[in-house]
């Protein structure tokens, strides 16, 4: 039996296709932005998923179902690893992230790939494969092995590790950077609430794998995040590398000039509050009356120095 056109096969391609536009959007911003490159691996291993599922949907015969369900696995094992590299990231957390730990937590999902393209030799992913045809369309059966649980719980907690880094951040964010925060939240847990629904058996339709469907809705919140909320475009910087209490005014740039954070004296330079300024181009606010950093001298813009908050100057750095 070959391809099987429905629409539901069509919307898990439209998600996908979704995915890969997205992880193209972050790549552009790898050179400048904290994350990128994770969060592209995560969009791409997404997509890889979503492309996987909609080819194991609409496979007609049981051998074809096992073949795309096997080669989905090469993106599902990444998904919630590079969600966890991408989260420390995010929240100033890369001194974590040493060659050593990423070995250390990306070896179980090495170990579940090898087992499921040699899961005939032992059983340990799924001990019983068969084809659901009591509904409309044929679904791909299984139960599963021994492995599969410890697969699946240690994903769980590592999706759930990155989850928790991005909400201890909230309270100690500013309100832009909470919007980006709460828009990957929610991009993150739609797909693994579907996941635990279908992996329970607790679906409104047996074997229907609703983790796929749900990254369809993620991809909408990750759009608003890019879209609306800055996402990778302005990037959280902690708190604690700004004195707050300096006399003089400390103003945190990104590679576009635009400030990411600003002290207390800053804020009262500009006359503006912190959520006020951030996000603003310092050159709109200063115009010509700063220093920025990689500007065109020959051009005549202006060289990097600082003052102090008596000469009613802020200094920028980056």
């Amino acid at each position: 039996m070959g391809w099987r056109h429905t629409p539901s096969s069509y919307l898990l391609l439209l998600a996908a296709v979704v995915a890969g536009a997205l992880a193209f959007h972050a790549w552009r911003r790898r050179q400048d932005a904290p994350g990128a490159k994770s969060l592209t691996a995560f969009l791409i291993a997404v997509c890889w998923w979503e492309a996987g599922y909609a080819l194991e949907f609409g496979a007609g015969d049981l051998q074809a179902k096992i073949f795309w369900a096997k080669a989905e696995y090469l993106g599902i094992v990444m998904v919630p690893l590079f969600w966890l590299v991408f989260a420390l990231q995010y929240t100033g957390r890369e001194r974590w992230l040493t060659y050593r730990n990423f070995a250390l937590l990306g070896a179980p999902l090495l170990v579940t790939l090898a087992l499921v393209f040699t899961n005939e030799a032992h059983n340990l992913i799924w001990t019983r494969t068969a084809l659901d045809s009591s509904g409309t369309f044929p679904l791909l059966e299984v139960d599963y092995g021994a492995w599969f649980w410890v697969h699946w719980v240690y994903s769980l907690l590592l999706v759930l590790l990155g989850t928790v880094l991005l909400v201890s951040s909230l309270p100690r964010s500013l309100r832009l950077y909470q919007k980006q925060s709460w828009a990957l939240l929610i991009a993150a847990s739609m797909p693994w609430l579907g996941n635990v629904i279908y992996v329970l058996g607790l679906g409104p339709v047996p074997n229907l794998d609703l983790t796929a469907f749900a990254f369809l809705l993620s991809g909408v919140a990750m759009s608003l995040g890019f879209s609306r909320f800055g996402l990778l475009n302005l990037i959280p910087v902690a708190r604690n590398k700004v004195v707050e209490g300096m006399r003089d005014g400390v103003i945190v740039l990104d590679p576009h000039h635009r400030i990411v954070d600003l002290n207390p004296a800053a804020s009262r330079i500009l006359s503006l509050s912190t959520a006020e300024g951030t996000g603003s181009n310092i050159v709109q606010l200063v115009p010509g009356g700063i220093p920025l950093p990689g500007a065109n001298h020959s051009a005549g813009e202006p060289t990097v120095r600082s003052r102090s908050v008596r000469d009613r100057r802020a200094a920028t750095t980056t």
